[in-house]
């Protein structure tokens, strides 16, 4: 085959093709470390904190609450808007005990004083059964980066594993 402008221009064009193609490549994959991990050590995604949970323990269903009555009476939460995210879960049935609180704010050592005011609270006064109590007495409540957490349900300390793993 004999060498000809254009030949040689395809040749040229072809591996600035492949060329143009890797620097894409590699810019996008840059993007994506960076997003996924910007401020990963302090920063979570609640949402995402509470999926891992659900899936990688044993929670039974469990509802979203948002109702702002029910917040203040019962989990002591007045003002959600103070914190950037809340993520407030518990079992409707009564005869399974199981709430997951996450708080994503800037102030976590007044989130983390909110939630172990909630701790006291399901101990002394919203224990309905000696079997409520015991597992009121074994919830954790604690923080990782900027986000506080409560954990109440038979699987506490394997969800409050999967939380500090994330980090």
């Amino acid at each position: 085959m004999t060498k000809t402008p254009q030949t040689e221009l395809m040749k040229m064009m072809k591996g600035d093709k492949v060329s143009l193609l890797r620097i894409m490549q590699v810019f996008i994959l840059v993007m994506a470390i960076t997003f996924t991990s910007c401020g990963s050590s302090r920063s979570m995604d609640i949402h995402r904190m509470y999926d891992e949970i659900i899936v990688n323990s044993e929670w039974p269903q469990m509802d979203m609450i948002t109702d702002d009555y029910i917040l203040s009476t019962r989990f002591l939460i007045e003002d959600t808007s103070q914190f950037e995210n809340i993520m407030v879960m518990q079992c409707p049935a009564s005869a399974v005990r199981s709430e997951i609180i996450l708080i994503k704010t800037d102030d976590v050592r007044s989130a983390y004083d909110l939630l172990e005011q909630r701790r006291e609270k399901a101990i002394d006064r919203d224990s309905l059964y000696p079997e409520d109590k015991k597992i009121a007495e074994r919830s954790i409540v604690g923080t990782v980066g900027d986000t506080a957490y409560f954990l109440m349900g038979e699987s506490a300390e394997d969800a409050e594993k999967i939380i500090l793993e994330m980090k």
